[in-house]
């Protein structure tokens, strides 16, 4: 047990000593190292290399409780912030509602996909995560991973049928039998 809080210990004042205070907004900066979506990143127990996003580390390390299934979102839409009071657990539908309504999200300005199709009701889905993909592109994804995977498939299909085809013709033989006796 005297590892662990040594540990804990020695964690927390690495997490603090990477962090500047900014007086005017609030945040707290992370000033150590970041992911290349701007998220800054923290290693609790350098031996497992075990990262955490550092504004997930923070919150649990002000006694706060991550739930699965929610976001932990920015109040401030500071990536770097690792301010518990910036930070808030919603839902991935509201914190993308949240980025909407901030006009923070350059992807939903977009009317057309990279390929050129319109996003339109008929033409669009929103995907598990919350973004949208276009349903034309889609189609075409799976129809190449079809062509490239056929093979496998009908190798498959015709294994299948070859044991059910033995299988009936044995249940056929039993069943003859049966009728003969």
């Amino acid at each position: 047990m005297e590892n662990t809080n040594k540990w804990e210990v020695e964690a927390k004042q690495r997490f603090l000593s990477r962090i500047y205070k900014d007086e005017e907004t609030g945040c707290w900066n992370w000033t150590g190292s970041k992911l290349k979506t701007g998220y800054g990143h923290f290693s609790a127990k350098r031996s497992t290399g075990k990262g955490w996003r550092a504004h997930r580390f923070s919150w649990i390390l002000h006694g706060r409780e991550l739930i699965d299934g929610l976001d932990l979102c920015h109040t401030c839409d500071n990536r770097l912030c690792v301010n518990p009071e910036h930070l808030w657990l919603g839902t991935r539908q509201e914190n993308l509602l949240d980025c909407l309504k901030k006009n923070r999200n350059p992807n939903w300005n977009k009317t057309h996909c990279k390929h050129g199709h319109e996003y339109t009701k008929e033409n669009t889905m929103i995907r598990y995560d919350g973004f949208r993909e276009c349903k034309t592109c889609s189609d075409g994804h799976k129809k190449r991973w079809y062509e490239r995977n056929k093979h496998i498939l009908n190798a498959e299909h015709n294994k299948l049928s070859r044991k059910n085809k033995r299988i009936k013709r044995k249940m056929d033989a039993a069943a003859l039998a049966n009728s003969i006796r």
